[in-house]
């Protein structure tokens, strides 16, 4: 019996319900239904499940939850037995795992459709067709001015810019459906990608997409709506419930009967209806239907439950109640088709209930006939329990009425206690002023009123009267305290609150206690001033919004004007929405606190002053005539609509004119000039309002102005009123210029940053000169000196000790003399060589190397000067590399260098690999050099071959030999300074070189007109310099202990010098590399046969003078190539 009268007094009232709450939770126990699955169709399930449990809360206590976590993770949890009812999906389950779980069914509960959104302003709503939209998303386009988009799209103006592709990076029954409908109509989609619903990986690749198309991916359908409204240009695929969540513009996509539909839940049942008459199957899939009005990509959402296998009954036989109420119940389903989803038909519907509903059992017994019995008694308790309802509800009723009418009773008596003891009014006494720092009064005036203006009293037995009043004029402008509110006085001497009358007092006490919003100035009352009565507002301390546009220096950036706009955009919409015209709206009735919110201000006058006659407008003309302070206004008139004009103020203000005036404080504020300030001074003030009325004039719109919001004043400011927009329209308009939702405080922290980050960067360039000349030095020292001596000598380190060192030496020589190249000016010759040095200097750097000296003709590289090892084998391979490198232009797209400038200089190269001493001349500037006969050999090499193979000696090709890397030609012989040296044509490399270029470092590049580069042009290493100049890296003397130099010192140098020469003559010391005695000859021909198999000192016969340059011998061409 209790629990009779229990269920039926829940249905009375939701008071009564309130009151009886205890006697319900100790009737019924709860009952769970959980579900887990996709989140395609969530924010239907977010409503169907609080509706269903208000409907089934007089006879059951429910506990429903729904967690979108995919189609594959609510399966698995599913099958793993996890504690809940069913798994929402949207794909089919496959045959393997219908026959892996038998006992399961899948039926379908609503369809809805995957909607292509997009972020571009366009004119008209944009038109994509299947093929299209494939193309964007296998990369066939990449912009959205692709003329394709144009031929559907025909008065639309598309953006010149890249498509931002999104995708969904989590797996997702959009997905699928969406790709699913890719495959059916592009053949070579499902070859290549087929459909799908995974997202990407834990590293973030794609498992299916072409990650050179997407560019971004959002986790579930908040991340891409998220996306969308951050990048323009971009475009994704989402549910169409989050269409109708999010503010997204929505493409039009072509059906398969050529007509452009859009997604929702018509076009989608249109889909539904032509596949249920194809088939009498319980599952299928609705892409592509060939039916008007149908929209072509859609897909079921569906139930997955086990038939037979349930173990809580009391669950089973709820959730069979629920799908049928979600499937039959017009609440249910008109809740569905609000977030565009399609509720199925009347024949899916009779199916589910038949194949699913009907068969599920839980321990033998059926649970269809258990709902259809509780349906049954329902319904009689119901009907029988109509006079206990009515009986507990009148008293309840009536004692609700009863303390209704005693509330409002009081409240009436309070409200007129208010109005007879005045309580708008606030006594100038009861405020405290107090000094703003940016104000300049005198220290007199802030001493007498720190605490409050009862010190008047007290001022006027010390001052005269004409000082007393300019003192009180300055106080007034402070801000004061009052009941613990910052408040500021308005000086304007109005008229019309002179003499108040009650309709006019009540209205203030209205204001007062229920008109608030932030971007609004509070009204606190009048005070009354030698019997001017002046308005009490809250006080904003950053001043009126015309002086902070006007203050240089504050940067103020697009998104910190919108802001602005926005905050007054706010604060009249509000005044709007509770029946407020302002009437003198402009930006300097607009005020800015001291946390940069921007509040209207002065909304109030208009209102009270036209209580008794609204169209008595001229009244509020004269309301900034007689101030106490400076407006800087040119003219008011200015921000006034041009209908309120032409009427001489004798009409009516509307709204309409309050959104011109907005039109005109827009301009204002993204110009930072007050309205037509390019027509002062040519045109009088009088000329211009005539011109506004008769000639339509309105301000200049500047260019860097948004487009979209030139739009918004142009249909603001128009001259027809109705054709103006509300505010609530505007507000709209430019929050889509706002997508990030940047306050003013966000846009001044950005400016602070801003300005921090340019101190920054003040600051840093006061290192600039400290860093350029460490670097120039690094430069000029890299250059002249090789980079691991350079740093031995920087940081103090001893150098190298060794007597002798394996160095690989590159000679690179201009052999081109013909007259394209001799008729180059001196600047193109200098350019060239420009280009190439660059060339070199990045093959240079790769190996580690050091260009050791440079004329006008030829380059000559060192390797291995930092080589700890002196591996010669190692040396010898790195120099053949580096030819062939040269040879091969390997890296030249990495240089400012040409192939063009290459064959104009015609660069021979020549090499070799032996062992040498290595010196630093310790002058002004040090400069390395060699003390062997290398250079010159190489120098040799160089000057007698071609382009298109290096010249190396045979001494060297047997050292790359065990490489294998190389092709190896026989040459011939060369004599050097009277040393014969076998030689060969290194051609080229068996298989390609991976080892790649270095990081670059940075360098300071110097001109040759500064006083650094003079210095080093001055010294150039390439001249021999005097042995007494020379510092040896080995420290070993000569056998000859006595031998001095002409300064009386002992000198120090290497014992002794392979592959070169080093002899005292006429007590002068003589190097193998010195210029002066350097023998370059031509080839020589003797028998077919080298004379000596290896470089050895020779002394010849002849003179030396009388010798050619370069001695070679043929070779026999049987036995000219060897691949290494």
């Amino acid at each position: 019996m209790m629990a009779s009268l229990t269920r039926v007094t829940e249905k009375a009232i939701p008071l009564y319900l309130f009151l009886f709450s205890f006697t319900i939770e100790g009737v019924f126990s709860l009952v769970h239904i959980n579900g887990k699955g996709t989140t395609f169709p969530y924010e239907v399930y977010k409503l169907w499940q609080p509706s269903y449990t208000i409907y089934r809360q007089s006879h059951v206590k429910l506990e429903m939850k729904y967690d979108g976590i995919g189609n594959i993770a609510a399966k698995e949890a599913l099958y793993q037995n996890v504690d809940i009812e069913y798994a929402s999906i949207e794909t089919i389950i496959t045959p393997y795992e219908q026959s892996e779980h038998p006992d399961l069914i899948e039926f379908p509960v609503m369809a809805g459709a995957v909607a292509l959104g997009y972020n571009m302003q366009l004119e008209e709503q944009l038109r994509l067709t299947m093929g299209q939209i494939v193309g964007i998303y296998n990369g066939t386009y990449t912009h959205w001015h692709d003329p394709a988009f144009k031929v559907n799209n025909p008065n639309v103006t598309f953006p010149n810019a890249s498509i931002i592709v999104i995708a969904r990076a989590d797996k997702s029954g959009s997905t699928d459906i969406f790709t699913h409908a890719l495959s059916e109509v592009d053949s070579n989609w499902n070859e290549t990608f087929g459909y799908f619903s995974d997202g990407i990986d834990a590293n973030g690749n794609p498992y299916k997409w072409n990650a050179s198309v997407i560019k971004y991916y959002g986790m579930q359908t908040d991340g891409v709506n998220g996306l969308l409204l951050s990048f323009p240009n971009s475009i994704g695929y989402l549910s169409i419930a989050d269409v109708h969540e999010w503010v997204v513009h929505t493409a039009l996509v072509e059906n398969d009967i050529g007509e452009y539909q859009y997604p929702n839940y018509k076009t989608v049942q249109k889909a539904m209806d032509y596949f249920t008459a194809l088939t009498h199957d319980l599952n299928f899939p609705i892409t592509h239907p060939y039916v008007s009005g149908s929209y072509p990509i859609a897909g079921f959402t569906h139930f997955i439950v086990y038939k037979t296998n349930m173990t809580d009954c009391t669950a089973a036989k709820e959730f069979v109640r629920y799908v049928y109420w979600a499937l039959t119940d017009s609440a249910a389903r008109h809740e569905c088709e609000l977030l565009g989803f399609a509720p199925l038909n009347v024949d899916l519907v009779n199916r589910v209930q038949k194949e699913v509903l009907e068969q599920i059992v839980c321990n033998g017994v059926n649970m269809w006939q258990l709902v259809l019995a509780d349906i049954e008694n329902e319904g009689k308790v119901v009907d029988d329990a109509w006079k206990t309802q009515v009986a507990i509800a009148v008293p309840i009723v009536v004692l609700l009425l009863g303390a209704f009418g005693g509330y409002v009773l009081y409240q009436r008596i309070k409200y007129w206690k208010m109005i007879n003891s005045s309580d708008w009014h606030i006594p100038i006494e009861d405020i405290v002023f107090y000094q703003d720092t940016r104000n300049n009064s005198t220290s007199r005036a802030s001493s007498i009123f720190t605490r409050s203006a009862r010190s008047l009293q007290s001022a006027q037995n010390s001052m005269g009267r004409d000082e007393l009043d300019a003192l009180l004029e300055k106080v007034l402008q402070w801000p004061g305290k009052w009941s613990g509110f910052d408040i500021g006085i308005r000086l304007l001497e109005i008229k019309g609150l002179q003499n108040l009358t009650k309709p006019i007092k009540q209205e203030m006490l209205l204001i007062k206690n229920k008109i608030s919003h932030p971007n609004i100035v509070r009204f606190f009352g009048l005070t009354s001033i030698d019997e001017e009565r002046y308005v009490i507002g809250e006080f904003c301390r950053k001043g009126c919004l015309a002086d902070l546009l006007q203050d240089n220096k504050i940067t103020m950036t697009n998104d910190f004007k919108l802001a602005l706009a926005l905050d007054v955009c706010q604060g009249m919409l509000f005044l709007h929405a509770h029946h407020f015209v302002h009437g003198s709206l402009k930006t300097h009735v607009c005020f800015v606190d001291n946390k940069w919110t921007v509040k209207v201000g002065d909304w109030e006058f208009l209102h009270l002053l036209t209580l008794g006659n609204e169209n008595a407008a001229y009244l509020a003309q004269d309301i900034y005539t007689n101030t106490l302070t400076k407006q800087g206004v040119r003219c008011k008139d200015f921000w006034v609509a041009p209908e309120i004009l032409r009427a001489h103020y004798r009409c009516q203000y509307t709204y309409q004119s309050d959104v011109y005036s907005f039109a005109l404080l827009l301009q204002e504020i993204y110009s930072q000039e007050e309205p037509y300030s390019e027509h002062i001074g040519t045109s009088s003030t009088d000329e211009i309002i005539h011109a506004i009325c008769s000639s339509n004039l309105r301000p200049k719109i500047q260019l860097d102005i948004p487009v979209s919001i030139r739009q918004v004043m142009e249909i603001a400011w128009t001259d027809n009123p109705a054709s103006r927009p509300s505010f609530e329209q505007m507000l709209k308009l430019l929050k889509r210029n706002n997508p990030l939702r940047k306050s003013v405080m966000d846009s001044v922290i950005q400016s602070m940053e801003d300005y921090t980050l340019h101190l920054e960067e003040c600051v840093e360039e006061k290192n600039v000169e400290l860093e350029s000349s460490k670097l120039l030095l690094d430069t000029v020292m890299s250059s002249i000196i090789p980079s691991q001596i350079a740093n031995a000598i920087t940081h103090g380190e001893s150098l190298d000790q060794k007597d002798v060192k394996i160095l690989g030496v590159i000679c690179l020589e201009i052999m081109n003399r013909d007259d394209e190249f001799n008729e180059m000016s001196s600047t193109e010759k200098l350019k060239k060589l420009n280009s190439v040095c660059s060339y070199i200097d990045l093959l240079v750097e790769k190996y580690s190397a050091f260009r050791y000296s440079s004329t006008g003709s030829s380059f000559t590289i060192v390797v291995g000067v930092g080589d700890e090892n002196g591996n010669e084998s190692v040396i010898a391979n790195k120099t053949a590399h580096l030819c062939v490198d040269f040879l091969s232009r390997e890296h030249i797209e990495d240089s400012k260098c040409s192939n063009e400038d290459l064959q104009i200089l015609q660069l021979s190269v020549g090499a070799h690999v032996g062992t040498t001493s290595v010196g630093i001349i310790e002058t002004d500037t040090p400069q390395f050099v060699l003390l062997s006969d290398l250079p010159e050999v190489v120098r040799s090499l160089s000057r007698s071959c071609d382009a298109t193979k290096v010249h190396i000696t045979k001494q060297m090709g047997n050292m790359i030999r065990p490489f294998k890397n190389f092709f190896i030609e026989r040459s011939g012989l060369l004599i050097v300074k009277g040393i014969e040296y076998e030689t060969c044509w290194l051609a080229g490399r068996t298989n390609k070189y991976t080892f790649g270029l270095p990081p670059k470092k940075e360098k300071r590049p110097f001109s040759s007109s500064s006083l650094m580069m003079s210095t080093v042009e001055k010294s150039s290493p390439v001249s021999t310099p005097p042995v007494e100049k020379v510092k040896f890296v080995s420290e070993t003397r000569p056998e000859n202990g006595n031998q001095k130099m002409s300064n009386g010192k002992q000198p120090k140098f290497i014992t002794e010098i392979p592959n070169g020469s080093s002899k005292i003559s006429n007590g002068k010391l003589k190097f193998a590399n010195d210029t002066q005695n350097s023998e370059n000859g031509n080839l020589k021909v003797s028998n077919n046969k080298p004379k000596h198999l290896h470089p050895k000192r020779k002394v010849t016969k002849q003179r030396s003078d009388t010798l050619p340059d370069v001695i070679e011998d043929s070779v026999d061409m049987n036995e000219s190539q060897t691949s290494i």
